[in-house]
């Protein structure tokens, strides 16, 4: 992941934020200014000096640089609220950034260095300070809270309230579900550098794997997950040691077949990525669910609903996957949830013949149809499904081919034929034989032989 810094990004960061801004006399924040000041005047050409944010600037800096409060800011404030919001906003994200980094101790120089010569633990802190005004942005339970609080601003929108800030950051610390997973990654990283003095992902990489797989992993670490587990000696492992989120990651799968032969995620089949995808995003949403303690919104009960789940997957997959699916929910030990409800949305008998027929909708054309499957569904025989008309949509085949084959169903199936009729015993015979798929004709012929019991069938 990368995370882009002050210079880079300015405008992109600052959109989003609240009403006015304040001043303030700190040394540091005063410094803070200086360089912001600096940065819009490298940019001459976007920013000319009669522009709102170079104005406020300028007002700012003079405020800032008044000993005898001879500019009280509320004069500035009411000057500069009629310039546009957008710009305003853009000054008081740089506050809010500013007031952030103070609650969390780290050095307003984080921002002031390009990215790329920051050290790990700065780009912890980096990243930390975004995903705070993140998390307050975007999570009901903290954007409630700021509500509460006026925004950290005092009720005539002028004067910023430092501490709620603080407050903000030290319910973070205590936060302990997904919402702040990937912050605390960081300050676990940040934590284990200052006590040990080494990048533990360093310290595991495995010299050896990287020279086996060339160059394509040059530079790179790469951590084996078992030795991860067992330096830490936690069972089971905690998400929060993974590496933090300044690094790009990459999942290497060893092979099954040859053991020196390892795998990048990219080089997965379409359906293997989407076997992995289906499941991790499960997993992940559903523990992220379970890590709320909140009273007023635990969830014991889920819904899942999986839209054609089949797709891309090979037929083995397709019959495996419910299986697999029970499986990896079993293996998870939920703290809150106690129910799944799970419904899949397919055309594949494949998924069908793991489902029992009490538990199936049949549907046409977005309604429920009156007319079912017979046999049970729940280990049946997944080409003797094929019978009903249901499953062609799903099947490879061409759209006229597909068309001949549904109308032969249907007239094999709901028509009452005329077994003494010569013509027609040969022309479904000869209509059934032209079919390759051996499944289908067998089927078909099943039926024609139900109509015409007393035709020679030696041939087939």
């Amino acid at each position: 992941m990368v995370v882009e810094n002050l210079h880079d990004n300015t405008l992109e960061i600052i959109e989003n934020c609240l009403d006015l801004l304040t001043g303030e006399k700190e040394p540091s924040y005063k410094k803070f200014l200086n360089h912001c000041y600096e940065w819009i005047g490298k940019r001459r050409s976007m920013y000319s000096s009669k522009s709102d944010l170079r104005q406020l600037l300028n007002a700012l800096m003079k405020y800032v640089n008044n000993v005898n409060d001879s500019l009280p800011f509320n004069r500035f404030a009411k000057k500069y609220k009629r310039y546009d919001k957008l710009n305003i906003r853009q000054l008081t994200r740089l506050r809010l950034l500013y007031e952030t980094m103070k609650s969390w101790n780290f050095s307003t120089n984080i921002f002031m260095v390009e990215y790329e010569k920051l050290t790990d633990i700065e780009r912890c802190q980096h990243y930390i300070v975004y995903k705070t005004i993140n998390i307050c942005a975007v999570y009901p339970e903290y954007r409630d809270y700021l509500d509460k609080k006026d925004n950290g601003w005092n009720n005539t929108g002028l004067v910023f309230n430092t501490s709620v800030i603080t407050e903000v950051v030290e319910q973070i610390k205590i936060d302990t579900t997904h919402v702040t997973l990937k912050l605390r990654q960081c300050l676990n990283f940040i934590d284990q550098r200052q006590k040990e003095d080494c990048n533990i992902f360093e310290f595991l990489s495995d010299a050896n794997l990287q020279y086996k797989l060339g160059n394509d992993f040059k530079g790179c670490l790469l951590v084996r997950f078992d030795n991860l587990k067992s330096y830490y000696k936690k069972s089971p492992f905690p998400l929060d040691l993974l590496p933090p989120p300044i690094y790009k990651t990459d999942i290497l799968y060893q092979s099954e077949r040859y053991e020196n032969t390892y795998i990048p995620y990219k080089y997965l089949s379409s359906g293997e990525k989407q076997l992995l995808n289906n499941f991790g995003a499960l997993i992940y949403h559903l523990r992220n669910l379970d890590s709320v303690t909140d009273n007023k919104r635990l969830y014991e009960n889920i819904n899942v609903f999986f839209e054609e789940i089949e797709l891309y997957f090979h037929p083995e997959y397709q019959r495996i996957v419910v299986k697999m699916l029970v499986e990896k929910l079993h293996a998870i030990d939920f703290h809150h949830i106690k129910r799944i409800n799970i419904t899949f949305v397919t055309h594949s008998p494949f998924i069908l013949s793991d489902i029992p027929l009490c538990n199936v909708l049949f549907l046409k054309g977005g309604k429920p149809v009156t007319e079912k499957m017979q046999e049970n569904t729940f280990g049946a025989n997944i080409h003797g499904m094929l019978r009903n008309g249901f499953f062609l949509p799903s099947l490879p085949i061409g759209e006229f081919a597909h068309d001949k084959i549904n109308r032969l169903f249907e007239r094999l199936n709901g028509y009452k034929l005329d077994s003494r009729s010569q013509k027609q015993k040969e022309w479904f015979y000869s209509n059934i034989m032209r079919i390759g798929e051996p499944y289908l004709r067998e089927q078909l012929m099943k039926l024609y032989n139900m109509h015409y019991p007393t035709y020679d069938n030696d041939r087939y």
